[in-house]
């Protein structure tokens, strides 16, 4: 366990969220850049609505207001699938 301390786990997040406001990726870089526009304190921004950038799933194109809470919920039920397994390993069998 890299931080024991949940108020410096919280502020980590915290502070890598302000970081993605502060720094401003070029559209050049396609994945990083839709990765963060697909946040949904992104989505809701007025300026996220003049972005028409679509995404390619299957051989179909979708627009980001469609996919994009798709996509949060599969990586949510993803990643806590993950931290359970972590939980479940580290936590309880005291490795």
């Amino acid at each position: 366990m890299l931080l024991r301390n949940g108020v410096a786990v919280m502020g980590l997040m915290i502070g890598i969220y302000i970081a993605i406001f502060i720094i401003d990726v070029p559209k050049s870089y396609r994945v990083i850049s839709q990765s963060i526009a697909m946040l949904p304190t992104e989505l809701i921004n007025l300026w996220s609505l003049m972005d028409h950038r679509m995404i390619n799933i299957f051989g179909n194109y979708y627009s980001m207001f469609t996919v994009s809470p798709v996509i949060c919920l599969v990586l949510t039920v993803i990643l806590c699938i993950i931290a359970r397994q972590a939980y479940l390993r580290y936590q309880i069998g005291g490795k």
